[in-house]
């Protein structure tokens, strides 16, 4: 049987709704507060206006 990265990260049995949950919205605030800035300064440092405007919508 072949096992996905999830199933190996959080056996199955292992998870919850609440616990599903909350693995999305930490996934969802790392995005927002972690990797989005720093997209858009990466972004500032190439000079790439159109990608900055579009973090800045």
């Amino acid at each position: 049987m072949l096992l996905c990265h999830l199933q190996l990260l959080f056996p199955p049995e292992t998870l919850t709704v609440e616990k599903i949950l909350q693995l999305a919205i930490d996934g969802e605030t790392y995005e927002y507060t972690e990797m989005y800035p720093e997209c858009r300064n990466t972004a500032l440092e190439e000079r790439n206006t159109a990608a900055v405007a579009e973090m800045d919508e």
